[in-house]
């Protein structure tokens, strides 16, 4: 029953056993266990917890295809497992397929895909969707902000960094996160 495995993959997403929840995934299927919103959450964080953006990417499309409706903790995990592993398309590639579709990412899902840029040190690109939420009157957060600037820092383009900063007032404030950014560059 799905409340026995929800506890299950509750333990294997505490304890990162990523392939174990995977197999418990796999199992509900085999038994016609109907996986649920929750389930499916739980199986995508231990799939980020073990840095398994595939298999991450795999339970969004597995959704898809099951006609659920996309969980924006599930994507949210999905696209920070794309983070860690450095796959920053990737994630984009499923953060604009939820703007092509008919659901809004919301604030955090927007955190985590600047964090993705950041990670692979696409100033650019964060550049770009901070101007792109701000267009769609997404709340901009500090950590938005903060990740964009990072993202220019890491990718040698601080004068994109100082840019953000100067435009970040006007998106609500660049706040501490961007500003220790530009000053780790700037003691390089």
């Amino acid at each position: 029953d799905a409340v026995l495995f929800s506890a299950a993959l509750d333990a294997c997403a505490r304890g990162r056993c990523w392939a174990e929840a995977l197999g418990l995934h796999e199992q509900m299927r085999s038994l016609e266990v109907q996986p649920n919103m929750g389930t499916y959450s739980l199986v995508s964080s231990a799939c980020e917890k073990g840095q398994q953006w595939a298999a991450a990417l795999d339970l969004v499309l597995e959704m898809r295809s099951r006609q659920h409706k996309l969980d924006m903790r599930v994507v949210n995990s999905a696209i920070s497992a794309c983070g860690k592993g450095r796959q920053w398309a990737e994630a984009m590639r499923l953060f604009q397929d939820l703007h092509d579709g008919d659901v809004r990412p919301d604030a955090v899902v927007c955190e985590t895909m600047l964090s993705a840029m950041d990670r692979s040190s696409r100033g650019s690109e964060a550049i770009a969707l901070l101007e792109s939420l701000g267009s769609r009157q997404v709340q901009l957060s500090q950590a938005m902000v903060g990740s964009a600037v990072a993202a220019c820092v890491g990718g040698g383009r601080p004068e994109e960094a100082t840019r953000v900063l100067a435009e970040a007032e006007v998106w609500n404030g660049a706040g501490t996160l961007a500003y220790n950014a530009m000053l780790t560059e700037c003691s390089r």
